[in-house]
């Protein structure tokens, strides 16, 4: 009735919730040697957008889905960081847990959630024993991931990456999905 009236209702601001890719595999990718180039390549995508929002990840999921079969799904959690190297770590662990590690997969995805702002985050007393994945320089971490996000930024997606995405650099392109609009400059390939 309010905007009948002419009333002017502000716009609800609904706080992100969750960081994810994924992506359907051609037919040649569908094995798990050249899978986990894919998976790796989106959990990077994942990071960066997640640092660029000025969050940190509390949990991991990945998903998978087998040609004519069920999908699915494991998640881990872990102290929110914006690592791309911690989370990395993670998603190897949970890619070795899958079950049929030498079945061909259909899709892949990626999930970051649990998800805070920097400046609300309480970092653990003692790191080690929380989380024994994370590392205790995370300082390092942030300046190499400063460091690799503005050389993407300036001369694209493409010059520079880590290891584990090399054959993967013309698999998962940037997409416009039905939820977010990329920000070109971030998601160039």
């Amino acid at each position: 009735m309010a905007l009948l009236r002419g009333d002017e209702i502000p716009d609800l601001v609904s706080a992100r919730k969750s960081i994810g890719h994924s992506h359907v595999l051609p037919p040649e990718s569908r094995v798990p040697a050249r899978t986990w180039p894919i998976l790796c390549k989106l959990l990077h995508k994942a990071c960066e957008r997640l640092r660029s929002h000025g969050l940190l990840a509390g949990s991991l999921t990945l998903q998978l889905a087998f040609p004519g079969g069920p999908s699915w799904s494991a998640e881990t959690r872990t102290a929110e960081t914006d690592s791309t190297l911690v989370l990395m770590r993670l998603l190897d662990r949970l890619w070795h847990d899958r079950p049929e590690p030498r079945h061909p997969l259909l899709q892949v995805g990626v999930v970051l959630a649990r998800l805070c702002e920097h400046g609300n985050y309480t970092p653990p007393l003692f790191p080690a024993v929380t989380d024994p994945v994370a590392t205790t320089d995370t300082a390092k971490h942030r300046r190499l991931d400063a460091t690799l996000d503005r050389l993407r930024a300036r001369y694209g997606r493409g010059v520079v990456f880590f290891g584990s995405v090399q054959e993967s650099r013309d698999q998962a392109p940037m997409r416009i999905s039905f939820t977010h609009i990329p920000d070109v400059a971030l998601e160039q390939d």
